[in-house]
């Protein structure tokens, strides 16, 4: 089995538009963290698993919104060679 963890910054554009009123955008910088893991069933095959949790705030002349949002990602990897 093999664990880590993680750490990263991304660039995260968002628009909203109301009724009427002209769509307004902004972009941030998000940050997010995630562990995960991977178990080896042989030396081909392992099952994969992992969590992420990232963070972004957008200021516009209407509004101020900050978003949190976790992801969890699982799956199969397989080696053909």
């Amino acid at each position: 089995m093999i664990a880590g963890g993680q750490a990263g910054i991304s660039w995260v554009a968002f628009g909203a538009k109301s009724g009427s009123s002209k769509e307004e955008t902004s972009s941030s910088i998000a940050f997010g963290s995630g562990v995960g893991t991977r178990y080896y069933f042989t030396d081909k095959l392992a099952v994969l698993g992992e969590g992420k949790y990232r963070f972004a705030s957008f200021i516009t002349d209407s509004y101020t919104l900050a978003l949190t949002w976790y992801s969890i990602y699982a799956g199969v990897s397989f080696a053909i060679n």
